[in-house]
């Protein structure tokens, strides 16, 4: 998912929020960040800041009202779990900022308020571990973009115990390499979960909530792993969009897709390093195709197969 998509579904999420915005404070209240606003949202946007210290002037003076930050290209280090509090906040944006932690327990304030978190291009693990990043006290939280990070492992303590509210998460090319055994195995009211571009090797259903009632989209492209186990897909009623591609998948077995794959509207397969077109694959074509399925045979087997779509074969073409 491209960078401007993802700020529009949460820019549509904030205009949801029907409250009543502050007036911008004067504009030398809040210097160097600068404030713009409507009926909807005032924010207060703060752009190559040299420090933290920078944004105290914008923090102090707006407490008590329900503005929103965005922090552009600044280098902000470490800040502290309690630098909102006070405020109101119901969206949060950090891109292509330089941040070393959010503190022991971050955003402490905004439980109740926040429902919109973006951090894009900002923690680079080469210069400090995010070691923790508990999100779970957030009461309100509906959608979390944290995208084009740079994190070794995403742990349990993430999600512990929600938020709930979540319904969008975007962990998109991070350079995960390992995931709890149940890292979003709290989170039951998700609805699209977003894992591509990550480097993890094993995934497991543990992971996802159990039942995952509302769960419609589960993307997990280039990532790196061979197999998916045969439970992965279980007791995800809703689930009608499956992205596997760029793995080493090898094919498509009936004991683990089998069970779903009458409610699935997309599957997405290209690319997929040693991908087989055989006799296992004979299932989906005694089936009904999703709408979109895409991915393509090998060129290097010879056979009949070599080289065509997957959402082109029949039933017929394994015979």
């Amino acid at each position: 998912m491209s960078l401007s998509a993802v700020s529009g579904i949460i820019f549509s999420l904030v205009l949801a929020v029907h409250c009543e915005s502050p007036p911008c404070p004067p504009a030398e209240d809040i210097y160097p960040c600068y404030c713009s606003g409507d009926q909807w949202l005032t924010s207060v946007g703060c752009e190559s800041l040299s420090s933290l210290d920078k944004a105290y002037p914008a923090i102090k003076n707006t407490k008590g009202q329900n503005m929103s930050f965005a922090f552009w290209k600044s280098k902000l280090g470490d800040i502290p779990s309690n630098f909102f509090e006070g405020h109101q906040s119901i969206s949060l944006h950090f891109e292509n900022c330089q941040i070393g932690s959010f503190g022991s327990r971050p955003f402490t304030g905004l439980e109740n308020t926040l429902k919109d978190l973006f951090i894009y291009g900002s923690v680079d693990k080469r210069k400090k571990d995010l070691e923790s990043f508990p999100l779970g006290h957030l009461r309100k939280l509906e959608s979390l973009a944290f995208q084009a990070n740079d994190i070794k492992r995403l742990g349990n303590d993430w999600f512990t115990g929600g938020p709930k509210t979540l319904e969008y998460l975007n962990l998109e090319a991070n350079d995960i390499e390992e995931l709890g055994d149940k890292a979003f195995a709290s989170l039951v009211n998700v609805q699209q979960i977003w894992l591509g571009d990550n480097s993890f090797k094993k995934v497991s259903r543990s992971m996802f909530p159990r039942p995952a009632n509302n769960l419609k989209l589960l993307e997990m492209s280039f990532s790196g792993y061979s197999e998916l186990p045969e439970d992965i897909f279980d007791d995800m009623p809703s689930l009608t969009s499956i992205n596997v591609s760029g793995n080493r998948l090898q094919t498509v077995p009936e004991a683990t897709w089998g069970r779903i794959w009458s409610q699935l509207d997309e599957v997405y397969l290209e690319r997929n390093v040693g991908f087989v077109c055989d006799e296992r694959l004979k299932w989906i074509y005694q089936r009904k195709l999703p709408k979109i399925m895409t991915g393509r045979c090998p060129t290097s087997d010879n056979s009949k197969l070599s080289g065509k779509n997957l959402s082109e074969l029949k039933l017929s073409d394994f015979e």
